[in-house]
């Protein structure tokens, strides 16, 4: 076997090990390269455009998670929300009288999306949320 051909099946075989990383995990190993490695990855961009920089920074941003619209049902909309949020009656009919309502502040995208999510398996379906970066 020569030279070539076990440098492209290392090659290879570390490729196919890298794809199978998390978007975390590829984001780690581009920053330990970066630092380590002396190589400039400022020119190198991901599928959407942005630099890899630019990617981990996104990764650190915390999200607030508002309840924007309750529906008609007032009782239901209050019952999902004591449910999801563990929430007394009264914070309950606070947040449904108060819309739009910060309902989590500061908290990852993941678990804004959880939250979002297990509003979203409830049987009140008619409640809307909006994800936004927090300030």
């Amino acid at each position: 076997m020569n030279t070539q051909t076990s440098d492209a099946s290392k090659i290879e075989a570390l490729f196919n090990e890298i794809m199978s990383l998390t978007h975390s995990e590829v984001i780690a190993l581009a920053t330990m390269i970066k630092n380590n490695c002396d190589i400039d990855l400022s020119s190198m961009t991901g599928m959407s455009g942005n630099s890899i920089e630019q990617e981990d920074s996104t990764e650190e941003k915390l999200y607030n998670v508002s309840v924007v619209s309750i529906g008609a049902e007032k009782i239901k909309a209050m019952k999902s929300i004591r449910d999801v949020l563990k929430a007394t009656l009264m914070e309950a009919k606070s947040i449904v009288e108060n819309v739009p309502y910060v309902i989590k502040e500061g908290i990852s995208k993941e678990a804004a999306d959880v939250l979002v999510k297990a509003f979203q398996d409830q049987t009140y379906k008619d409640l809307e949320f909006k994800i936004e970066v927090s300030k």
